[in-house]
């Protein structure tokens, strides 16, 4: 298939070197020096040995990630005292413009202040000068005042985190969601009304674009009518007789086959029939053929809209493998039809380099005493859950202390530490009690101490909350449903509920500290952040 996930966005970035010399030997109020010092030659050996110091900076991986961002051909531009802007050197600049994210500017020796505005007023190109001394506010000042973007920096690092930013914005501007709609196109009120009021908002101010299908024809793509039929006759969905579908063929099959095979000798405990993990696997695989088709790389469907059409439990399948396996591959794909958690899975992944996790978000209601009480013993049916997991976090919050929020849901994947991290270890089960569903559990108490952030995005895609945790443990992992859950130490949990309440239930959360850089792209899209 040809989804082009938006882990692999890279900016494009346009070094320029910007350099004087001056022809005359002279001395004045803005040039000093003596002897050799004001020369030509003088002037070229020292900008020379600047700019080969620039270039060779580029490469420095440990600064800036060749995976994130690709360097264009380095454009050297010399210029004399005269303070000319000529037409050749900003064609130059301005070549192929239509495939330039941003220029990354080297100041040489002298004043080229004149160059570089003109450059921004001409190209309205995000413009980054490369770390060099205070008096270059003269040049961030000036193009600011025209409108463009720039930015100062004053480390090398500070230009690589300006980089990360300008590529999340621009991974927002290259995604585009399959929403399986069923009762409502925007939100999904069994669901989760607390979804985005306006898609059409979103677009406008993060690109974002949003194209729909039916749930059905995708579930009758998953489970052809009737169901003899075979997988090579095309024109056989339920949903759009007569017309060639999107069913699997039998190359399809076979892949699904090897794919479930390997999802099953992979895992650590296996507790569901080969047959009903390979009807997940073939749903997740339809709903990358209908993003394929639909040029998306984004999912998400609702689940109380869809399950009431009891096509779930006849076709013995949930989405929530669907969701895991994508958000492995980078493709953002959120439960519950919620957009703006689909939305931060993206942002989160952009940063990160690793898969995110979404759930329900629970505060401070691990039960104390023997009895795990009715909501938990609901919840959480295994012996493990109620006699180990539960023991084991009021211990950790006794010896801890602070407050916490549960986040749980059965879409955890094997990519936390890493798009390019081995698969960490994982169970299969079933999220349906009665053996249906397949789903990945992960033990969450393997990550202890380990740092999370935590965001989501209002509905009116106005505000960014955003805080930080630690992992003290987990729960679930031997449960079915959506009892699994990671347990996360925060600041405090009566400031996070207050603050959360008017943003939604979901908050998706990645590992690792990304704060800083969600408060600079939510200064990118001139959005409010909310902290807590």
């Amino acid at each position: 298939m040809s989804i082009k996930p938006i882990k692999d966005i890279k900016l494009n970035v346009r070094p320029v070197s910007v350099v004087l010399y001056h022809d005359y030997v002279f001395e004045g109020p803005c040039r000093f020096g003596e002897g050799p010092q004001l020369t030509y030659d003088f002037d070229k050996t020292v900008n020379l040995m600047m700019c080969k110091a620039f270039e060779e900076s580029l490469t420095d991986a440990s600064v800036f990630d060749p995976k994130k961002i690709n360097f264009l051909p380095h454009i050297l531009i010399e210029r004399n005292e005269e303070f000319i802007v000529k037409d050749e050197d900003m064609e130059k600049v301005g070549e192929d413009i239509e495939n330039v994210d941003a220029f990354y500017i080297h100041v040489g020796m002298s004043r080229t202040y004149d160059f570089m505005i003109e450059m921004a007023e001409r190209f309205n190109k995000p413009v980054i000068l490369g770390p060099t001394m205070a008096i270059d506010t003269i040049t961030t000042a000036a193009i600011a005042a025209t409108g463009r973007k720039v930015y100062p920096v004053r480390t090398v690092q500070d230009v690589a985190r300006h980089f990360d930013v300008l590529r999340v914005k621009k991974m927002m501007n290259n995604l585009a969601v399959l929403c399986a709609a069923r009762l409502n196109s925007n939100r999904s009120f069994p669901s989760a009304p607390d979804g985005f009021l306006s898609t059409e908002d979103v677009t406008k101010r993060m690109g974002i674009r949003f194209r729909y299908t039916d749930p059905h024809e995708i579930l009758d793509s998953t489970v052809p009518r009737p169901v003899q039929t075979a997988y090579d006759e095309e024109t056989t969905n339920h949903t759009t007789p007569g017309r060639i579908g999107l069913n699997p063929n039998d190359e399809d099959m076979a892949v699904i086959e090897k794919i479930t095979d390997e999802f099953i000798a992979g895992a650590a405990e296996v507790e569901m029939d080969r047959e009903l993990i390979m009807r997940s696997v073939k749903a997740w695989y339809v709903v990358n053929k209908f993003m394929d088709h639909l040029d998306c790389n984004a999912f998400t469907i609702p689940c109380p809209d869809v399950c009431a059409t009891r096509r779930l439990n006849k076709e013995k399948i949930t989405f929530c493998l669907t969701h895991s396996l994508n958000q492995e591959i980078g493709i953002p794909s959120a439960c519950e039809y919620d957009i703006p958690a689909l939305v931060t899975q993206a942002i989160l992944m952009g940063f990160s380099g690793k898969a995110p996790y979404m759930g329900n978000c629970e505060f401070g209601n691990i039960p104390q005493g023997d009895d795990p009480g009715a909501f938990w013993s609901a919840m959480f049916v295994h012996e493990a859950s109620k006699n180990e997991d539960i023991p084991f976090l009021q211990k950790q919050q006794a010896e801890k202390g602070g407050d916490y929020v549960i986040v749980t849901h059965a879409v955890p994947n094997r990519k936390f530490k890493g798009f390019d991290a081995e698969n960490a270890p994982y169970a299969i089960r079933s999220f349906a009690r009665s053996g249906f569903g397949a789903t990945i559990r992960y033990d969450f108490k393997q990550d202890i101490g380990q740092v999370v952030t935590l965001m989501r995005i209002d509905p009116l895609c106005r505000k960014f909350f955003i805080a930080k945790g630690e992992v003290i443990g987990g729960i679930g992992y031997k449960d079915t449903n959506c009892s699994e859950g990671v347990v996360v130490k925060i600041r405090d949990h009566a400031d996070f509920f207050r603050k959360q309440s008017y943003f939604g239930n979901h908050v998706p959360l990645v590992y690792g500290d990304y704060v800083e850089e969600l408060k600079a792209l939510a200064e990118e899209f001139d959005m409010e952040v909310v902290e807590a």
